[in-house]
């Protein structure tokens, strides 16, 4: 059954594996007045957050949304990893998987900078749970076996039970008997190491099913009762809810006696323990099973349970009065709004300065022309300087120009959204007019800025590894292509260098992917490949979009020739394949691209190799 599954994959979103008991959620909110240290104060939230989401997800979001603003302030790196995984948490229970997969790799990203090894196969394993849950199950696979492997380089591998459990649970055709069998028997081996009483009842609960599904359905129901009795003993009453829905399933409408013992007994935990998502589930199927055995003074009864339930959940929801989604849109928005501004009046301010300087530099020419002091060959000589002064100024402003409009106007479109959405107060109101006028000021000073003319000049050159930029731009624009459902695929030769600038090399191939992510179809690849030609180095990027349509083939490269909208309504101001080219000509190579004759289009640069 689809909740039993879900609720059980929630087993693996704690952070470390000291699960809680019921008390140390109500100790560290007595405690958090009295923590003066900020990392302290951040890391209690963030253990408080995961253990709220048993009883109250909206307290998860709260308190890691807490310890995000104080990590933000502190750059606490930890801190922000934590919480982010809270974040994922919360939009997991709720069933936003998208979400939920977004905030489960900014984790794992920022575990893996962190060096963090265990939650790094934490975070691996959540999202390929999240894949799963997806109908992905390639992709789910994939990142389970992944997260084996890095686990069987772990000192401590007290992970590596719970990661075999769920990949047991999540794809259990995987395997065969004998490597099924095998895989318990070493998560029991782990989890008996360190003591982990929840994975073992965990375990157990595989095992119970394993035997039901043989034929040993006798044995297999004793061996849950027996783990329900155990988790009770130990006061793991949360672990206790999945197996007595297990246990309600498997004995169906055979013994409906037994399946009401087991919801009722269920249902009477998480009123006692104030699990509200199982306490709306448990009343849910009491209602359900009532009704089909056709016991309609029990319907009755447990109809007024479930609507309690609900009822109960839509004031805690009513009370705080947030709209999560939202809030996690404005907040990314805010601060990158607030990151480019940084951005622009830094290099408007540089550009002012650069002006009134070539500004100077003319009166001064000016004068000592006026007094004399310089001949006809010193004046062109100055001139020359000037013009490639201001050239280059030009250029400046330019490329930073074209790198801002499209965040901007990404920008400009969520607020847009934001305002035609009703519901919000005048405050609410009046912030996102002032920020979306702000935000219609600045593109408009961009768009004046991108009047400009680009070229390339010769840069000082260093030899730069193809294969490590290419990766490093796939990086950095692979949340993207996670936005899409898209797969970037590189495929680089070893020990192709090439005689550049690095940020120039990074420009052409960031655009040039990002254009592959932004006009192919969601759910698609994109692939990248490197590879020596000769003298030269041949790299090719291609996509399964649509292709480029033929009345634009011969303006593709036009510096102002506006670009179509992408797969996903992504905008485009059309400069970029221009810069691009006029980037790789300066380096003495070329660009040009072919449509696919299937589907979409491969962009193709060559550029002289480097040799050492």
């Amino acid at each position: 059954m689809k909740e039993l599954n879900m609720t059980i994959l929630l087993l693996a979103v704690s952070l470390g594996l000291s699960y809680a008991q019921t008390g140390e959620g109500e100790r560290i909110k007595r405690n958090l007045p009295e923590i003066k240290d900020s990392i302290q104060l951040v890391d209690a939230m963030n253990r408080l957050s995961m253990l709220m989401y048993e009883r109250d997800a909206d307290s998860t979001f709260y308190y890691a949304r807490t310890a995000m603003e104080i990590s933000d302030r502190l750059d606490y790196q930890k801190g922000k990893a934590d919480a982010y995984n809270n974040f994922g948490v919360y939009f997991d229970i709720q069933g936003n998987f998208h979400l939920a997969l977004k905030y489960y790799n900014k984790a794992l990203v920022d575990y893996q900078k962190l060096k963090d090894s265990s939650n790094v196969v934490q975070a691996t394993m959540n999202i390929a749970m999240v894949y799963g849950e997806l109908d992905k199950d390639g992709e789910s696979i994939e990142r389970f076996e992944h997260a084996l492997k890095s686990a069987e380089l772990l000192k401590n591998d007290s992970i590596k039970s719970l990661l075999i459990y769920n990949y047991l649970l999540s794809h259990p055709g995987e395997f065969t008997d004998s490597q099924y069998e095998g895989f318990i028997d070493k998560a029991q081996a782990i989890a008996q190491r360190y003591g982990d009483q929840r994975t073992l009842l965990a375990v157990s609960q595989l095992v119970a099913d394993r035997l039901i599904l043989k034929g040993e359905k006798e044995k297999g129901i004793r061996l849950l009762e027996h783990a329900v009795t155990s988790a009770l003993e130990k006061q793991l009453f949360y672990v206790s809810m999945d197996m007595l829905l297990d246990l309600a399933d498997q004995v169906g409408g055979e013994d409906p006696n037994a399946r009401t013992e087991y919801l009722e007994r269920g249902l009477k935990i998480a009123k006692d323990n104030e699990y509200l998502f199982y306490n709306r589930l448990f009343a849910r199927m009491l209602y359900e099973h009532s009704a089909e055995i056709g016991n309609w003074d029990r319907t009755l009864f447990y109809a007024r349970e479930l609507i309690e339930a609900n009822d109960l959940m839509e004031e805690l929801a009513s009370r705080r009065n947030i709209d999560y989604i939202d809030y996690v849109l404005k907040e990314e928005q805010i601060k990158s709004l607030n990151s480019n501004y940084r951005y622009l009046s830094v290099i408007s301010g540089l550009s002012i300065l650069a002006l009134l300087l070539s500004g100077i530099f003319t009166l001064l020419i000016l004068r000592s022309l006026k007094k004399g002091k310089l001949n006809n060959k010193n004046l062109k000589n100055a001139l020359n300087a000037l013009e490639k002064s201001n050239q280059t100024n030009t250029d400046i402003i330019g490329f930073v120009a074209h790198d801002l409009r499209n965040p901007l106007g990404g920008i400009a479109t969520a607020l847009e959204v934001m305002q035609a959405t009703g519901g919000r107060n005048d405050q609410d109101r009046t912030v996102l007019r002032m920020m979306k006028t702000s935000v219609d000021n600045a593109l408009q000073l961009v768009d004046n800025l991108l009047h400009q003319q680009f070229r390339s000049e010769g840069l000082p050159k260093e030899p730069i590894d193809i294969g490590e930029l290419l990766t490093y731009c796939i990086q950095m624009l692979q949340a993207k292509a996670m936005s899409k459902e898209q797969k970037i695929i590189l495929d680089s030769e070893k020990g192709l260098f090439i005689p550049a600038q690095n940020e120039q090399l990074w420009r052409v191939f960031s655009n040039l992917i990002t254009n592959a992510i932004k006009f192919a179809p969601f759910g698609s690849e994109v692939e990248v490949v490197a590879r020596r030609a000769g003298s030269h180095v041949l790299v090719t990027i291609k996509d399964k979009g649509q292709g480029i349509p033929e009345e634009f083939s011969d303006a593709i490269f036009d510096m102002y020739k506006r670009g179509t909208s992408g797969t996903d309504g992504e905008e485009s101001f059309g400069m970029g394949l221009a810069i691009c080219r006029l980037i790789v000509e300066g380096y003495g190579g070329e660009m040009w691209f072919k449509n696919n004759r299937d589907s979409g289009t491969t962009f193709y640069v060559r550029l002289p190799n480097y040799h050492l």
